[in-house]
């Protein structure tokens, strides 16, 4: 039982500044997430649709999407938007 709890502590704490990073891939002119920090200190890179899904998905089932502040909720919806095709409504 005490090696099985070490574990799950040690898994906790890989964990521990999750929201921290995240925060630090969010780009405030786009409202889109990075992939990684090193795609946000490369201006080949930006915020990506899988990356953004990805940290919302994060947010959501952390009950932290719906404490953010509107400002950023409206970011991340036309973050979205501009990524859609218009004439096929693809993304």
């Amino acid at each position: 039982m005490n090696v099985q709890h070490n574990q799950l502590q040690q898994l906790d704490e890989q964990y521990h500044e999750l929201f921290k990073w995240l925060a630090g891939q969010y780009d405030s002119k786009t409202g889109g997430f990075y992939y990684a920090k090193s795609s946000r200190e490369d201006d080949r890179f930006t915020p990506d649709i899988e990356s953004t899904a990805q940290a919302m998905n994060i947010l959501i089932r952390n009950e932290a999407l719906d404490n953010s502040p509107k400002q950023i909720k409206e970011k991340l919806i036309r973050f979205f938007q501009n990524k859609q095709v218009k004439e096929t409504g693809y993304f």
